[in-house]
């Protein structure tokens, strides 16, 4: 209920900083649900007005009294977080829990990724937990093997999201022409050993030059090679796509996701799928052994496509046993019990 109320805050219309609504809407939560030290509040994909306004409500708070605050958040604040508060800069709001003595109680820091993780501590001189967000039970090795009538033994190369640069779209014209190089493929074959399938909605700003420029090299391509997804997509018709296919393709910028979690990422472990993604970025750094391939060109990403094509088994067997290690480690249960674990610590700085 409590986060019911926080999500309404950010879209409220109002006259005062989003930040300071925020926070009135979290003080006046707690208080009509009669929240105390004993109640725990999760503020997952947590951004700058989420730190900014827990900051407010602290500020404003007995710390004895308030609820035990986990705060998780998917995003570096060194590369990319989205609504900043300028007035409360990340690093400052950090420095002022560490100094009230507000970490480890009731304060509760966490990233959705180990990686991240390890650069937040680093970043912030304070210790922060890994807390992925759980995700529904799929059984890997049944989207696996599941193969579309008519299809026969193509590969099928999954780029789902947005169309955004930071996710590599771009490139996505070279990478598939780089792949059907590598495979022997001529235009006037009537079958393909390969087939992407790309979402193409574009952002709420609308496609960027670049995007505009790869869409309409993309749609060069034969049908039975490039299939552009451009509409919306319900929930089931996402899973059901994800699910016939056997790589995810994450081309994703170094900048933007060297530390940065990625729901699609979780989404593509769980699922037991092959990645292929961006060398020394979080993408990477979850291929599981035998599971996928890292690459940094255009030409290696063709390159890994056409490797992965010609050893589909191994790289599927890799797949699903990344996916049941990951699904057995980030449960339900393992979510809560990793938060439990964070108070057990009472994670403050004399702990380190």
């Amino acid at each position: 209920m409590v986060a019911s109320l926080i999500s309404r805050a950010h879209t409220r219309s109002s006259t005062e900083p989003p930040d300071v609504v925020l926070a009135k809407q979290l003080a006046s939560g707690i208080k009509s649900l009669k929240l105390g030290f004993s109640d725990r509040i999760l503020f997952h994909t947590a951004d700058g007005m989420t730190y900014a306004a827990i900051d407010r409500f602290l500020a404003a708070t007995l710390a004895a009294d308030a609820p035990r605050l986990h705060v998780c958040t998917p995003y570096d604040p060194t590369g990319i977080m989205p609504n900043r508060v300028r007035e409360r800069p990340i690093d400052q709001v950090i420095n002022r829990w560490r100094d009230a003595g507000f970490i480890g109680n009731p304060v509760y820091l966490h990233a959705e990724n180990a990686r991240l993780a390890t650069h937040l501590s680093s970043l912030w001189g304070l210790p922060v937990g890994t807390l992925p967000l759980p995700l529904p039970e799929y059984e890997p090795a049944g989207a696996i093997t599941d193969r579309p009538s008519g299809e026969g033994h193509a590969l099928r190369v999954a780029h789902l999201g947005p169309a955004r640069i930071e996710k590599g779209f771009h490139l996505l014209p070279k990478i598939v022409e780089h792949a059907l190089n590598e495979l022997g493929w001529s235009n006037d074959s009537s079958n393909t050993p390969i087939k992407f399938f790309i979402q193409t909605t574009p952002q709420v700003v609308g496609y960027t030059p670049q995007v505009a420029e790869a869409l309409t090299k993309l749609k060069g391509f034969p049908e039975n090679v490039v299939r552009l997804i451009d509409k919306e997509t319900s929930e089931a018709e996402y899973l059901a796509l994800a699910q016939s296919c056997d790589v995810f393709l994450l081309p994703y910028g170094v900048h933007e996701y060297k530390y940065r979690s990625s729901g699609i990422v979780s989404e593509a472990v769980s699922l037991g799928k092959v990645i292929v993604a961006t060398d020394n970025t979080y993408p990477a750094s979850m291929i599981g052994s035998d599971a996928g391939v890292a690459a940094t060109t255009v030409r290696e990403f063709g390159s890994a496509l056409a490797k992965i094509s010609r050893n589909i088994e191994k790289y599927r067997l890799g797949a699903i046993s990344a996916a049941l290690h990951y699904r057995a480690e980030f449960a339900a249960k393992a979510y809560v019990d990793r938060c439990l674990e964070a108070e057990r610590l009472g994670r403050t700085m004399s702990q380190w």
